[in-house]
């Protein structure tokens, strides 16, 4: 009679080491899913502030280039004017 009440322990034991594994596994997966979901989230962030940014040195460097050609303009009127000083 021994031999069937350790066996039925053990089998028990078993059922019972099986189902903490499962449990175990399906804590980690769910685990892995918050940090994956978070990950994407921060990703998501980062490049919309990158989109930004990039956006925003866009945008000064277009107003550099006119302030650029503005003054480029204006040293060339007034090498204009020198010159037809000097021709007059």
């Amino acid at each position: 009679m021994r031999y069937r009440e350790l066996e039925a322990l053990l089998r028990a034991t078993l059922v019972s080491a099986e189902r903490a594994a499962a449990e175990q596994r399906e804590a980690a997966r769910r685990e892995a899913e918050l940090v994956i979901g978070e990950a994407q989230a921060e990703a998501r962030s980062i490049t919309r502030t990158a989109a930004a940014e990039r956006e925003a040195l866009l945008g000064e460097a277009r107003r550099i280039r006119a302030l650029l050609g503005s003054a480029l303009r204006s040293v060339a009127e007034v090498d204009g004017v020198h010159e037809a000083a000097e021709a007059a």
